[in-house]
């Protein structure tokens, strides 16, 4: 992406074309199968798999985070599930967005 190639246009309040549309929902297939192949090569890599010399190269690399659940809150806090759910209520809600198309 550059000057002479922007790429896609930016999203806008605008129109959804039924081009866009389509287009989705004929890549829409292909997703399963991504996903899959894409697990199993993070797994390889993962375990320490080579990568084969040639056209492609791979940037893998693992990061973690800790991710804070009512349950272990609950175990390492000693808090209830009343305490947790309490707790819970204060924090603003995280935006997920869902799309299909039918």
């Amino acid at each position: 992406m550059d000057a002479t190639n922007p790429g896609p246009a930016a999203p806008t309040a605008g129109v959804v074309s039924q081009s866009e549309l389509a287009r989705f929902k004929e890549l829409e297939p292909l997703a399963h199968e991504f996903r899959a192949l894409q697990e199993r090569l993070r797994a390889a890599l993962d375990e320490g798999a080579e990568v084969e010399d040639g056209e492609f190269v791979v940037d893998f690399y693992v990061s973690q985070k800790q991710l804070v659940t009512a349950k272990k809150l609950i175990a390492a806090l000693g808090l209830t599930h009343q305490q947790v759910s309490a707790l819970a209520e204060q924090m603003p809600p995280t935006r997920v967005r869902h799309l299909g198309v039918y």
